[in-house]
């Protein structure tokens, strides 16, 4: 059976009202909008497997509800959940989705929340049930390329801690992965176009619910291209835009371009069939040599899926005494930045802090705080392309690693994907302090850090999973 594919989009803009997550010192709702919000799906089936890629402007999908949405994709389409990659591009303009906890307003969820809640699982559903009814025959190809100048590793260093800003001294993964799809004819179906950086070229300031760079991207490819264009966050824990955090619209347009034209330039060396140069020796007058490109076979279209649930280990959480000393620490400073009539971006983020530390003093005193987090770690084979997909934000490092070390001949690294358990940063990291090894738990309900081994667990997993859907190739 030849191979099938299909590309839909689905607009999921939320209503005026919604707390935004992704800043803690917001001061208002969504009052307004910036770049088109959307979910946007890939489905393609070679005859044995069908595989559904969904790209969604959201914050993250999570715990639960991230599953159901992975099954309701999985039931309409006619597959299996495993094969399903639910990938949130984590935009830091976006409400929350079921099962988080508000980080950038008041801890209840108000009305227009509840509604857009309510409602956006089914628009991902939709956005995947779409493409499936509009499978036709179809090639790939897949290339990459680099774009500079536009991301950075953030893990700055400031007097014996990190903060976040710029280093150049430590990695940082610049590379626009593109599978790109064609129908029979060359005319493009979708392009999959998948890059590390966080979605905050747009600030806190700018009250505007928003698709950050992701949205102008996807219009620049689509304009090119006549396709679809469906965007994969990579592994972007500990990578952000050089500028970032702008207190008004307009350069998370420019950002966008630039990683369109990158995008565009690596569908553009993606070839759908195999080849290698040849030459024929012709001449008039001198002698000359005409080299082309010819087919040497059919290109690889094997599509398969593995997918394993580990357990991903947490730091000692605190004791008892240690968590009411914390909370009672907390609390106190939160009144005190109240009582002096400080403006809500000043408290908010240790009010958040204090309704966290309630929350684990009660795991801990009832006995059942945890130790570890059940996540599921997912490969897609694509031909030759393997995606990786991780259930949190991964630093750029342990991307590169698989990247580096996989079997497979085009590898490529995402986070953000089937759930967001929180960071997990390299070992060598955790010296260093700074929000992710030491802060950042506490933005996602966790009691401690992720251990150190556990960026290492994901790898090694992720290699295995490599390993078995591509075990019958040729090393």
């Amino acid at each position: 059976m030849p191979l099938l594919a299909g590309a839909a989009a689905v607009s999921i803009t939320p209503p005026v009202g919604v707390d935004l997550m992704g800043y803690l010192r917001r001061s208002e709702p969504a009052r307004g909008y910036g770049e088109p919000m959307e979910a946007t799906a890939l489905v393609l089936d070679d005859g044995i497997a069908r595989l559904v890629l969904v790209g969604a402007d959201l914050i993250g999908a999570s715990g639960p509800w991230a599953q159901e949405v992975r099954d309701g994709i999985a039931a309409v389409v006619g597959t299996s959940p495993d094969r399903v990659l639910l990938n949130s591009q984590h935009t830091h303009a976006a409400p929350p989705t079921p099962g988080w906890a508000k980080i950038g307003g008041d801890a209840d969820w108000n009305e227009e929340e509840i509604r857009y809640g309510d409602a956006v699982g089914d628009l991902l559903v939709s956005a995947a049930a779409e493409a499936a009814r509009r499978l036709r025959p179809a090639r790939l190809g897949h290339a990459r390329t680099e774009v500079e100048g536009i991301s950075v590793n953030r893990r700055q260093r400031h007097e014996g801690t990190t903060i976040l800003g710029w280093n150049p001294d430590e990695r940082c993964d610049r590379d626009v992965a593109v599978i790109r799809v064609d129908d029979a004819d060359g005319g493009a179906i979708c392009t999959v176009v998948a890059f590390a950086s966080h979605p905050v070229v747009v600030g806190p300031d700018v009250p505007e619910a928003s698709s950050d760079f992701v949205g102008p991207l996807r219009e620049h490819v689509r304009a090119w291209t006549g396709g679809e264009c469906v965007f994969l966050q990579g592994c972007a824990g500990n990578i952000i835009p050089f500028e970032s955090f702008h207190t008004e619209r307009g350069p998370e347009r420019r950002f966008g371009e630039r990683l369109a034209l990158a995008a565009l330039r690596a569908r553009a060396e993606a070839s759908l069939e195999p080849i290698e140069p040849h030459q024929t020796l012709s001449g008039s007058a001198v002698p000359w040599v005409m080299w082309r490109h010819v087919p040497t076979g059919e290109q690889d279209t094997t599509l398969a899926a593995a997918e394993r649930r580990i357990d991903l280990p947490l730091l000692e959480p605190p004791t008892l005494e240690e968590i009411r000393a914390l909370r009672a620490e907390l609390e106190q400073r939160a009144a005190d930045l109240q009582a002096a009539g400080e403006p809500r971006t000043a408290w908010n983020p240790v009010v958040l802090h204090v309704r966290w530390a309630k929350a684990v003093e009660q795991r801990i005193a009832d006995g059942t705080v945890e130790r570890a987090v059940e996540v599921p770690v997912q490969a897609l084979r694509i031909g030759g392309a393997c995606l990786t997909a991780w259930p949190c934000e991964p630093f750029c490092e342990l991307g590169l690693e698989v990247k580096e070390r996989s079997r497979a001949p085009f590898p490529v690294t995402l986070g953000y994907s089937n759930d967001l358990v929180g960071y997990v940063p390299t070992r060598r990291e955790y010296p260093f302090g700074g929000y992710e090894p030491s802060l950042a738990q506490r933005h996602f309900g966790r009691p401690a850090p992720f251990a150190p081994a556990a960026g290492e667990q994901l790898v090694q997993v992720s290699l295995e999973l490599t390993d078995e859907l591509f075990a019958g190739d040729a090393s």
